[in-house]
């Protein structure tokens, strides 16, 4: 059972919203927080610790018409942490905003716990501090595309390499910190597509490898362009 066909349910279940505020290229660090309204304590997916705080996020939809929305984001100024980090690091403008949607059944310590079955993530920058008071913050937001100078195609397209950041081995375990790609299985292959230790998991960034990690009757979560090769090679 996927969260694709939970959407055409009339019971869909409980809905959790999770954002992750990615400030390392300010020099400050992620924070991660989920909707206090809801939550009364952490939430734990895919390893890592959301903290409930009292949020407003507004404006997410998409039309397909006009513009790219600009959301806003609200959060409560009880949080020393957060506060801190606008005071220090420019009011974290340039910080990336990533929101999660997912059901708590696939929440991690949950029976049917599952880190890849999420609705698609919303990618946003804070472009704009509109208040900040001893209540609350809020921020207005942009897509990463809707920016000055932006040019299409935003990537170069190629054929044969996937852009999703693979998992990584710290020494002890995987990291799971930067990873886009959905993968956390324990079949380890190495950049060669071969069996091997999980110290020694790399991805080649083909389709082949991809096949190997998400063998048919999956979808492959690839996001190079195949269709693009002359010949298929894979």
């Amino acid at each position: 059972m996927t969260i694709k066909r939970d959407s055409q349910k009339l019971e869909v279940g409980e809905y959790v919203v999770m954002y992750e505020l990615d400030a390392t290229p300010l020099g400050a660090s992620i924070y991660r927080f989920t909707q206090a309204c809801y939550e009364h304590d952490v939430v734990t997916w895919r390893g890592n610790e959301y903290m409930p705080i009292d949020i407003t996020a507004e404006g997410f939809q998409v039309t397909g018409q006009g513009t790219l929305p600009r959301p806003t984001i609200q959060i409560a100024n009880t949080n020393l942490v957060i506060e801190s980090a606008v005071r220090a690091w420019g009011d974290l403008l340039g910080a990336v905003l990533t929101r999660y949607r997912t059901l708590r059944k696939y929440l991690d310590g949950q029976p049917g716990a599952d880190p890849t079955q999420f609705w698609p993530v919303d990618v946003y920058e804070l472009e704009r501090k509109l208040e900040h008071n001893k209540v609350y913050i809020k921020w207005e937001l942009k897509c990463w595309m809707d920016g000055d100078n932006i040019k299409l195609p935003g990537l170069q397209v190629l054929a044969n390499s996937c852009w999703w950041t693979y998992r990584r081995w710290n020494g002890s375990t995987f990291d799971y910190t930067k990873a886009t790609c959905i993968y956390t299985d324990a079949r380890y292959y190495d950049i060669n597509g071969k069996p091997c230790a999980a110290s020694q998991d790399r991805c080649g960034k083909r389709v082949r490898d991809c096949i190997l990690r998400f063998p048919r009757p999956a979808v492959l979560p690839y996001s190079g362009f195949p269709g693009l090769a002359k010949t298929r090679t894979s």
